[in-house]
């Protein structure tokens, strides 16, 4: 009679830590409620594909220009995407690519004249700028307050990833970036996913690179999609990452990349109802003056029913003990 007590108990027992478990999971993950999803008038067809928060404004990239920088401006119940600042890239020298991505991208650069592929931007407070090209798996940097012309930082990052297993599909590059100080941090969108930590020296050289898995410890939800991320922004204790395929933003580690928490906003992608549901569609991250903003980049795609092909802004209130870039 003792032992059978004793089973159950210690069965009970299991049953409690893993129910416990199951419940912080499910407290640390949750729905934004209040959420506002804003169209973004004269975005037709730029697509747009990485965001942040300089000097109290959102700017922005598209993937399809790699000549402007954008500024979102709100207006009304909607944002305008606004022709910020011309650059003049110069001439990227080329990566040494794997002959299966080099093939790739000779073919891509052909038909669309070199296109960099602008997937995210970020900003120091020295007036430094920096925006990641996934087609050269490369960052771009200048400076606001210099007229140089803006040069390339490559440093061997495609190929230490591919030594380490990352980079391993064509199009699923660099994918997000955030920068403090010297040092910058840059999202690998998937399979594998990760971050690459970027340490710079005197005159913007690459020093060194440290690659990470980024864990899904909360279990997140990625619909039988690839897990992913798409956007980075940071603040003095945490980096925050944006998860396209679970329509997700999360709260993480600054050391070890554990996720804290996590807030989803699969409703208000929902509410858009582009015709192409395969895939999500965040790409761009910004927190700023308490709010959560996710760009969405369509991809040319059109609202259901409609010729409507505008991108979207996903704006919601930040949790009360997220902090800013």
């Amino acid at each position: 009679m003792k032992n059978r007590f004793n089973s159950v108990a210690v069965t009970a027992l299991i049953a409690l830590v893993g129910s416990t478990s199951v419940n912080a999971k499910s407290q640390a993950v949750y729905e934004a409620d209040q959420y506002e999803v804003l169209p973004i008038e004269n975005s037709d067809g730029k697509d747009i594909s990485g965001l942040s928060a300089c000097n109290g404004k959102l700017i922005a990239v598209s993937d399809k220009d790699k000549a402007m920088l954008y500024s979102l401006e709100e207006s009304g119940h909607s944002y305008s995407l606004t022709e910020y600042k011309k650059i003049e890239p110069a001439k990227h020298q080329g990566v040494e690519y794997e002959w299966k991505h080099r093939f790739k991208s000779i073919v891509e650069s052909f038909l669309h004249d070199d296109p960099l592929d602008y997937e995210g931007i970020a900003c120091n407070g020295d007036g430094s700028v920096y925006i990641v090209s996934e087609n050269h798996a490369s960052i771009l940097s200048f400076s606001e307050n210099e007229s140089k012309q803006p040069n390339w930082l490559n440093g061997g990052i495609y190929t230490d990833g591919r030594a380490q297993g990352y980079f391993g599909i064509y199009n699923a590059f660099l994918e997000g970036i955030t920068a403090h100080g010297n040092r910058l941090r840059l999202a690998i969108e998937r399979q594998q996913r990760g971050i690459v930590d970027v340490s710079l020296g005197e005159g913007q050289k690459i020093e060194s690179l440290a690659f990470r898995e980024i864990p899904n410890n909360l279990e997140l939800d990625f619909s039988g999609r690839p897990e992913d991320v798409t956007g980075l922004t940071e603040d003095e204790n945490y980096i925050y990452t944006l998860e396209r395929n679970a329509s997700a933003v999360c709260r993480r580690d600054n050391d070890t990349y554990q996720a804290v928490d996590c807030v989803t906003f699969k409703k208000a992608e929902q509410d858009i109802k582009y015709a192409d549901k395969r895939y999500g569609k965040s790409e761009g991250l910004a927190i700023l003056n308490g709010m959560v903003y996710v760009v969405l980049d369509n991809n040319g795609d059109n609202v259901d029913g409609t010729e409507d092909r505008r991108g979207r802004l996903i704006r919601f209130k930040a949790p009360t003990d997220w902090g800013e870039e």
